[in-house]
């Protein structure tokens, strides 16, 4: 099986439009996020979108709430695996380990909004 890189989208979710995240540094994400995505497909390469889900009803992340879809710039197409996290690892809880190994995914290109707390530190 070939070895391949996939291409991991984290979070990119209209949850975080909302005003209570505050001023974001990277205005332009969504359209850099949009290009490398249409790029990535037309090169036929995996494509992983990460969906934070919460249980409370109260969260922007709850699935009653439309803002937990994914931004108008990311929405899967068919043949695109969806994980669904409830925590902040995309890791913890989820497919996501053995989906890498089945794909034979050996290296991943990562974007989104709030990347570095979605996985856990390299241990050495």
């Amino acid at each position: 099986m070939k070895k391949q890189t996939a291409l991991l989208l984290i979070d990119v979710q209209k949850a975080f439009d909302n005003k209570k995240w505050g001023l974001r540094n990277n205005p332009l994400a969504e359209k850099q996020i949009q290009k490398l995505l249409f790029h990535w497909r037309c090169l036929k390469l995996p494509v992983i979108h990460i969906q934070h889900i919460s249980d409370s009803p109260l969260s922007l992340f709850h699935p009653s709430n439309a803002a937990v879809n994914f931004k108008e710039e990311a929405i899967p197409i068919a043949g695109e695996k969806v994980i669904r996290k409830k925590k902040n690892s995309a890791f913890i809880g989820t497919d996501l380990e053995d989906s890498l190994r089945q794909l034979n995914i050996v290296n991943l290109m990562i974007v989104g909004f709030t990347t570095p707390h979605c996985f856990l530190p390299l241990q050495e």
